[in-house]
């Protein structure tokens, strides 16, 4: 039906705008071995609750996926693991979604995946798709999103290359972007290992969650101006309009 064929669609076209952050979780995993799919239990040895879900898992260090695997459900109980200072996040709408660890039933319908995003996460997401992966990695835009641990700190990577060559890893063909957020501030450190390749997708958007009042002014790359392309509701903080190449590090600073 027309109905089933456009929530594949979106469903497509929602992993495609996460495979930044799919792509350098494989990158972890080839050159550190770190696990792209784990049980909950890996990421926390102490919580005994853990042991026995099975039906909730981590996609690398930052999306936790409860998937719905029963008809006609309008709800789903969620277990999130942690403490007071493990924040966890909406994957669709960004807000905080639970500050202690504990068992919620969270709403559910036909046209999401539920996901979550522990506090302390970097992700960076394509705005828009290609009709193909290499394609979409090629052209896409990126927005980079930030989930702000209890202490406002957050960490991410970013891998890129040429979507095409081989072996791209041992030849030094790629470039790493990594992310980080303290305080009032949030800055890239660039890796190019091959200079002749260049990243030339934009950064055009960025979004803080966790914010606990709306900043009074936003500055981008230390620039004496206040930021105009931006917005703020219920703790989230989006910054539109950029025109931020990945090759080059940058800073946003935000005071509150």
């Amino acid at each position: 039906s027309a109905e089933a064929t456009a929530r594949i669609k979106a469903s497509i076209e929602a992993r495609y705008k996460l495979l930044p952050y799919l792509y350098s979780q494989f990158y972890l995993a080839h050159t550190v071995g770190a696990m792209v799919v784990k049980p909950l239990f890996f990421d926390y040895l102490d919580d005994n609750a853990t042991l026995d879900i099975v039906s909730q898992f981590m996609l690398g260090d930052a999306i936790m996926v409860t998937p719905v695997t029963m008809k006609g459900v309008t709800k789903r109980e969620v277990y999130f693991p942690g403490g007071s200072d493990n924040i966890w996040y909406n994957g669709e709408t960004r807000a905080v979604v639970s500050r202690e660890k504990g068992r919620k039933d969270v709403p559910v319908t036909m046209d999401t995946i539920p996901t979550f995003i522990r506090g302390g996460s970097v992700v960076v997401r394509h705005l828009n798709v290609a009709n193909s992966t290499s394609q979409t990695l090629r052209s896409g835009d990126y927005i980079v999103e930030v989930y702000l641990a209890a202490d406002k700190s957050a960490s991410g990577i970013l891998f890129v290359d040429d979507g095409v060559s081989v072996d791209t890893i041992s030849k030094d063909m790629y470039q790493t972007v990594s992310f980080n957020a303290s305080g009032t501030r949030i800055t890239s450190e660039v890796k190019l290992l091959y200079p002749g390749y260049n990243n030339t997708n934009t950064l055009r958007e960025i979004v803080i969650s966790g914010l606990e009042k709306a900043p009074t002014s936003v500055r981008i790359n230390e620039s004496g101006d206040d930021w105009a392309s931006q917005s703020y509701k219920d703790g989230i903080l989006h910054v539109t309009g950029l025109e931020l190449q990945m090759q080059k590090a940058f800073c946003v600073s935000y005071e509150s």
